[in-house]
C-alpha cells in the first residue's frame, strides 16, 4: 500500500478493491465491517443484480436492484451501513465490482 502526503495530509484508512461473481443463488458480497467508511458496488454484467442488507438470503426482485451494465450502490458517511451484504443475479456469471474503504 502506498501512503502519500498531500499538503501535509495523510490517508485516514485503507482501500480494498474486489469483485464477486454472482449467480442465480444467493451468495455473500461483503462481510460486516464496523470500520467501513465507504463502499461502491457496481454491476459490471448484463444481468440485474439484487443486494440484500443483512444475514438472510438475497431474493430476486427484492432488496436493492442494480441495473445491468453499470447499476451501482454507494455506502458513505451520509448513507452508512456496517453489516453484511448478500447478492443474487438474474443470470449466471454476473460480475459485481466492489471498492471498500475503512478507517485504520
Amino acid at each position: 500500500m502506498v501512503k502519500e502526503s498531500i499538503q501535509g495530509l495523510t490517508p485516514l484508512g485503507k482501500s480494498r478493491p474486489g469483485a464477486v461473481v454472482m449467480g442465480v443463488n444467493s451468495a455473500p458480497v461483503m462481510q460486516a465491517n464496523a470500520r467501513r467508511t465507504y463502499a461502491l458496488l457496481v454491476n459490471n454484467s448484463t444481468n440485474v443484480i439484487y443486494l440484500w442488507k443483512g444475514d438472510g438470503p438475497a431474493l430476486l426482485n427484492a432488496g436493492i436492484p442494480l441495473a445491468a451494465s453499470g447499476g451501482w450502490y454507494e455506502i458513505n458517511l451520509t448513507n452508512p451501513y456496517y453489516g453484511p451484504i448478500q447478492g443474487i443475479a438474474t443470470g449466471a456469471a454476473s460480475n459485481l465490482c466492489i471498492q471498500e474503504e475503512e478507517l485504520y
